[in-house]
């Protein structure tokens, strides 16, 4: 492999390996798809009548466009199953899981309901206005959702597994809460990310884990409440590297779970038996990189391969900028970088913020390493991360020439960072 393209946003940049001392390419383990994405669909919604009755008032928890998932493949056909099943329109619903995230566009929604667009019901969860209680986690978390799940007998749980870096892994219980719960509620279960007995985030809370986690065994609480009085269907699925479906999880919500977890695990940690001194890393392109708090999750993992000291090139567009919330978010994100690392412990412990511990993660990394941002934020506001700015490949890497105290450095490269999880030996 002489050269590489590494996704950019919509496009790429192409990378010459023959001019580094590489020591791999971090991929997960090729999982082609089972069969034709269709007939995998079907043929995983083949148990869903065991959990809907013909005069059921269904709750469709869907993803919303920031999370590549294959939403816009599996939810005209749950919609066309459920509809199989004698079930009316009206008594179906979409609820995207936008849960701190920004309102989608109708484009947006024409694009992932397909047909069923403006057929269907479908609105975006608001975070900022009425919800239903079902009472509270053993940690204090309350569990305060959006009203319609109140209306529902029965609620699909769609998504898709991946990584997350203090939830342990994206889907399953991750549609219901946070997807779909208030702002109060989501701050209360992501401030759990924080260690009781020292600085810093708690040492469970990391991607890949879930046992001791408390931010994902609280999330788990929070779903296991709510399904002693609604009946949950899970349909995750699986990306290969292509991004194209290769395997669902359908089922009982909590055991398909844990079995979509580990099989993603298997496939995607990659064992490395030393960290490298250079990591060049793609976050895997839109929408992996659409802003800057979305892409740090690839960030997070490619540091895992760096060496304390070295320097790491993470290709991010940022095409959103940094929170995707506008200048005014943007602004705020930005001053918490004001503070040092044991003054944002301190203040976050005491005032949980959307995003803080974004800020804390990448300037706790950013204190131990060189990073180097390629993407078209601001490079005022890249360096107010502790971020170095770029603004393309060839540019990054004489910044890192400059800095390395290597000529020719061990180097890993990361084709999709925000799926691959290094795992030191």
């Amino acid at each position: 492999m002489t050269e590489i393209k590494l996704l950019y946003g919509s496009g790429s940049f192409q990378l010459d390996c023959s001019e580094f001392n590489i020591l791999g390419f971090l991929k997960g383990q090729e999982n082609p798809a089972e069969k034709e994405k269709e007939i995998l669909i079907e043929e995983s919604l083949q148990n869903l009548a065991d959990y809907v009755g013909s005069k059921s008032k269904v709750l469709i928890i869907a993803s919303d466009i920031t999370r590549k998932v294959g939403t816009e493949k599996f939810l005209p056909l749950v919609l066309r199953e459920l509809q199989n099943l004698s079930l009316s329109s009206g008594h179906l619903k979409v609820l995207f899981s936008t849960g701190l995230h920004r309102p989608q566009t109708q484009s947006e929604h024409r694009f992932l309901l397909g047909g069923y667009y403006g057929k269907i019901e479908a609105i975006d969860h608001d975070c900022d206005r009425d919800f239903v209680d079902f009472g509270s986690t053993s940690s204090g978390t309350e569990v305060k959702l959006n009203p319609l799940v109140d209306r529902a007998d029965m609620i699909i749980l769609t998504g898709g597994i991946n990584f997350h870096y203090f939830a342990g892994f994206t889907g399953g219980r991750k549609a219901l809460f946070p997807g779909i719960a208030t702002r109060d509620s989501i701050l209360q279960n992501h401030k759990l990310i924080f260690s009781q007995n020292s600085i810093g985030f708690h040492p469970q809370v990391k991607p890949g884990q879930l046992e001791g986690n408390p931010v994902a065994e609280d999330l788990q609480e929070a779903a296991d409440i709510v399904s002693r009085k609604r009946r949950f269907y899970l349909f995750n699925t699986i990306l290969n590297s292509t991004g194209k479906i290769c395997k669902i999880f359908s089922g009982d919500y909590h055991n398909e779970f844990l079995l979509a977890c580990r099989f993603f695990k298997e496939k995607n940690s990659v064992r490395i038996n030393r960290k490298a001194e250079l990591v060049i890393a793609s976050a895997g392109g839109f929408p992996y990189d659409t802003n800057l708090i979305q892409s740090h999750k690839a960030l997070y993992h490619a540091y895992q391969a760096l060496k304390e000291g070295g320097s790491l090139i993470l290709l991010a567009e940022c095409s959103d900028g940094i929170t995707e919330k506008g200048e005014e978010t943007d602004r705020r994100f930005l001053e918490y970088f004001d503070l040092t690392l044991e003054q944002m412990d301190e203040s976050f412990r005491q005032k949980f913020d959307p995003n803080c511990n974004t800020a804390y993660s990448i300037a706790e990394k950013a204190s131990r390493s060189r990073i180097i941002l390629v993407g078209r934020l601001n490079p005022e506001a890249v360096k107010k991360t502790g971020l170095m700015p770029a603004s393309s490949l060839p540019e990054a890497l004489k910044i890192s020439a400059g800095q390395s105290s290597s000529e020719n450095p061990d180097t890993y490269i990361m084709e999709n960072a925000a799926t691959i999880l290094p795992v030191l030996e």
